[in-house]
């Protein structure tokens, strides 16, 4: 359960899909550790709205 859950009202925020999350790390680690000049890229990943008492 995150902090939304706890406090009142309870806060609409976002649950990241954590497979592709971890997909998405593992790919920019692996590029920075076979180029480590290379800059890190930013990297969007699908999000689940979570709905609370503050919609």
């Amino acid at each position: 359960m995150g902090l939304g859950a706890l406090v009142i009202p309870a806060l609409t925020s976002v649950r990241p899909i954590h497979e592709q999350l971890v997909e998405a790390v593992v790919t920019a680690l692996g590029r920075l550790i076979e180029e480590p000049g290379l800059s890190p890229e930013p990297v969007a990943v699908p999000v689940e709205l979570v709905a609370r008492e503050s919609a």
